[in-house]
């Protein structure tokens, strides 16, 4: 964190009696901060000093060897020493060559004073402008405090609270939930390609928050919940410095606030107001959450009523679903993601992504059955759960998600809870490089999907099939994907070439192999719309649910 106190640069520009001082060395450390100055003229005077400390001195000490010369410049820098002041003129004209040349290597400040001009009388003029500039900051503190203390008292969202912190701070801020999902953000001055990519995918993009993760970052600010700088250099995207602090309730992290540095250098009042935003962030969190979490229990009730299939539609229940907020004049239906797919971790980050993207239709509620989620969708949120679940596909592994047919009835969602449970099934037996299956799209997968088992036996393409998996397990061959992708392109060897990134004649070779071991002839259109059928109910075998 940017600690309290004023440059050394400025120090020497605004207070009067340093006028005549002059900076001999370590000039590239005068935009340390001064926390504080200290008096000192005795032989092992570092062991007085502490990080944050200026010096000043009458050279005294310094009347010892070239060797310990050195070795008292480098324990004061290496202890975090801002700079030494020295009285010249009395015990040295000047400082010594060799503690100038030490010093300008350590970029430690050395300031030559006339030997009039009194250290006491400097001392207090520094402290005083130190103590001048904490009041200020505690004012300014009060203030942001103030500011944001009364946006929760007014029951504003965290839309409002990004907005006022970067009014205050002149900079763009960014909130994010535990999972890195974006829950507001505000622009106000400059920002790099990750913070508008964040913003677009309203999320951090799945090769940031591995970085993120692998530099440790993430795990420092859970230890320590306290502000931290993160560096430029992190990823490629990030070109600008940021500040992070996180937002913490009962202590769990519940998010994130970004603040974007810029070209303008962070002061302590950068790290102050984030710490107050985050604060009270967690206070609109944590209130969210509770209602959120309520509001879900019965969600769960009406949903477990409503999805079993065998409860009327009672004025009861109708009551309940008008003040959960569902418009009894729409049609609805179920998306489902299936939990058996995904990590508890990548689930609850689906989740996560899901709930923030739907929040802007205002009509959709989520929920979790069975370790699967369960979103009813109004009509008008099916565009804006497909493009959410496109975009995470691209960062997930193995999500699977089902879409049921849409009914004018509360009483018939259950029919669309089942369609949406066999198209998910689907989608994730035949790994459909889809954002989602629609049952009203699965045609002949229907059909296969409730074909009873002993009637497989029976076909003997599926039989053919079976054959050409065994062999393929047998010499670790690809017989079985490499037909399937030529009949899923149509039989066009061409684009089968492409989909597999094979040459044509390998291709040719395959096919060639898969009849002989089928036997079958791959020139009729009849075998071949059989065996692709085969390939698909095969697929399906082992993933009823």
């Amino acid at each position: 964190m940017s600690e309290i106190g004023l440059p050394l640069r400025q120090i020497l520009v605004q207070v009067e009696m340093l006028q005549s001082a002059q900076v001999v060395a370590g000039a590239d450390g005068l935009d340390q901060l001064v926390q504080w100055p200290q008096i000192a003229d005795i032989p092992g005077m570092s062991d007085w000093l502490r990080a944050g400390d200026l010096l000043l001195t009458t050279a005294f000490a310094l009347q010892e060897p070239v060797t310990r010369q050195r070795s008292l410049i480098r324990t004061l820098s290496q202890k975090g020493v801002v700079g030494m002041m020295v009285a010249v003129g009395r015990y040295f004209d000047h400082v010594p060559p060799p503690i100038r040349t030490i010093a300008d290597d350590l970029g430690f400040p050395l300031i030559e004073l006339p030997w009039q001009v009194p250290l006491l009388e400097i001392a207090k003029q520094i402290s005083q402008q130190i103590i001048t500039q904490q009041q200020e900051l505690l004012s300014q503190s009060l203030n942001i405090h103030q500011t944001l203390t009364q946006l929760v008292l007014q029951g504003a969202n965290l839309d409002a609270v990004a907005q006022a912190l970067a009014q205050l701070l002149g900079r763009s801020v960014t909130i994010e939930d535990a999972n890195l999902v974006l829950l507001a953000y505000a622009s106000d001055g400059p920002e790099d390609e990750a913070r508008q990519l964040s913003i677009r995918q309203l999320r951090t993009p799945r090769p940031l928050v591995k970085r993120l993760q692998e530099s440790g970052i993430l795990a420092d600010l859970q230890r320590s919940p306290r502000p931290m700088r993160v560096s430029a250099k992190l990823a490629e995207e990030i070109t600008m410095e940021r500040i992070v602090a996180p937002v913490v309730a009962g202590g769990e992290v519940l998010g994130y606030v970004w603040v974007i540095i810029g070209q303008r250098p962070p002061i302590h009042l950068d790290f102050v107001a984030i710490e107050h935003a985050a604060t009270v962030a967690a206070l609109i969190i944590a209130k969210e959450r509770a209602v959120q979490q309520a509001t879900e229990r019965r969600y769960d009730d009406l949903l477990d009523r409503l999805l079993d299939g065998k409860t009327d539609l009672t004025s009861a229940i109708v009551a309940e679903a008008q003040r959960l907020g569902l418009d009894l004049q729409r049609s609805y239906c179920v998306l489902l993601v299936s939990g058996s797919t995904l990590s508890p971790e990548s689930l609850a980050r689906v989740e996560s992504f899901l709930r923030q993207t739907l929040r802007r239709g205002g009509h959709s509620w989520l929920s979790r059955k069975r370790g699967d989620l369960v979103v009813v969708l109004d009509t008008e949120d099916i565009p804006l759960a497909r493009e959410a679940l496109a975009r995470l596909q691209s960062e997930e592994d193995g999500i699977a998600a089902g879409l049921g047919n849409r009914y004018p009835s509360l009483s018939d969602l259950y029919r669309s809870y089942r369609e949406a449970r066999e198209a998910a099934n689907i989608h994730a037996s035949l790994q459909l490089q889809t954002p989602l299956t629609s049952f009203q799209k699965l045609g002949l997968l229907h059909w296969l999907y409730r074909l009873p088992e002993e009637h497989w036996s029976e076909n003997p393409y599926f039989a053919q099939i079976q054959a050409l998996a065994e062999y393929d397990a047998q010499h670790r061959s690809e017989l079985l994907h490499t037909l399937e992708t030529y009949l899923d392109c149509g039989a066009n060897a061409s684009a089968a070439s492409q989909t597999l990134f094979l040459h044509r004649s390998t291709l040719l070779y395959r096919l060639q192999k898969c009849q002989t071991v089928c036997q079958v002839n791959l020139s009729s259109a009849w075998e071949r719309l059989n065996l692709h059928v085969a390939i698909k109910a095969w697929r399906l075998r082992s993933v009823k649910l």
